[in-house]
């Protein structure tokens, strides 16, 4: 039990994505970095690009919140779930539409040179077309010396990038918290709600939710142990179980493909129908090379831990393929990502 009597009003505002701190806390070198490359388009004319890289509850969006309520009039925010095509970002950034893509670019850059304003497009892995996307931004900077910044939950985007869009963009990381991190940030929000947690239980959650590194995911335990006023070890057990599932599913689906997805899907049908799951079975089945496969393969297996492989013989004189193993949760945490209800 908490040490506050229950009938007393919480504010939960504070545990929630929606609550800005005045300062956010470990995130001063992104801060930093953000802020110099929309102080340097707005007071020099000379803009950085910037891919904006970090995990679900890492910190991104209230960084994000924070800039775009002091840069108000210096920034330009789309978010690209809504925008999913590059002809979608051009016409949210515009004041005007017009029938061609040619015409909305040349539309947006007169835009910025008369009113200059940095672009920041979020979630910019769900755009549908990223080399055109990829071919306006570089046409605008060019044109304009405008701040461009991305950001992903995809940790893995900017690696995979054609070389000659990398070289535009340097790459801000917001990293995992640890515990120790994540227990002060916690223990700010307490002050902030005059709210007590029973002793020790912060420290444990906090532990807990390290695993992740996930902020958003603490506030979300601590939230509902506040609500069921419940902070037994299994019920804090259960619900971090839970948001992890949530969080390494929203993961896994920000850093799929088309090609992955594929590769998933058939997998799951070699299963389904007792075939042995091998990287040969599905080379043969899909029309997918073999470095793509074996990539995916090793996202499953070595950052996800969601499938185990061997190397067996394939019955071919030196030739060997990757035997793989899916346990019955993880077969059904797969399932519910590539088919959604």
């Amino acid at each position: 039990m908490n040490n506050l009597k229950m009938d007393k009003k919480i504010n939960l505002f504070y545990l929630t994505e929606n609550y800005i701190p005045k300062k956010i806390l470990f995130r001063e070198e992104q801060i930093q970095n953000i802020t110099k490359a929309i102080e340097s388009f707005k007071n020099y004319g000379d803009g950085t690009c910037l891919l904006i890289t970090g995990l679900t509850g890492s910190g991104k969006s209230v960084v994000f919140n924070k800039l775009k309520e002091k840069y108000k009039k210096e920034v330009e925010y789309v978010d690209a779930t809504v925008c999913k095509r590059s002809s979608d970002i051009l016409n949210a950034f515009s004041e005007e539409n017009h029938k061609t893509i040619t015409s909305r670019l040349q539309k947006l850059i007169n835009q910025i040179r008369s009113n200059p304003k940095c672009l920041i497009i979020d979630e910019v892995d769900k755009i549908k077309d990223l080399n055109e996307l990829f071919n306006i931004l570089n046409a605008i900077h060019r044109t304009t010396l405008a701040s461009i910044i991305l950001a992903t939950k995809n940790i893995n985007f900017f690696k995979n990038l054609p070389d000659d869009f990398r070289v535009f963009f340097k790459q801000v990381r917001f990293s995992p918290y640890n515990a120790i991190e994540l227990h002060e940030i916690l223990n700010e929000r307490l002050f902030l709600m005059n709210y007590q947690l029973p002793e020790g239980k912060g420290a444990l959650i906090s532990a807990i939710a390290s695993g992740q590194g996930s902020a958003r995911l603490l506030m979300q335990v601590i939230k509902e142990c506040i609500m069921e006023n419940n902070f037994e070890n299994e019920f804090i057990k259960k619900k971090v179980k839970e948001f992890e599932e949530n969080e390494n599913k929203d993961y896994i689906t920000n850093n799929l493909n088309n090609s992955s997805t594929l590769i998933i899907k058939e997998l799951l049908n070699l299963k389904e129908d007792k075939i042995p799951m091998t990287s040969q079975e599905l080379k043969q089945r899909l029309n997918i090379s073999k470095s793509t496969i074996s990539k995916t393969l090793d996202f499953l297996e070595v950052q996800m831990e969601l499938i185990e492989s061997e190397q067996i013989n394939t019955g071919k004189k030196g030739q060997k393929t990757r035997l793989i193993k899916i346990g019955d949760d993880e077969l059904k945490l797969l399932s519910s990502i590539v088919y959604p209800n």
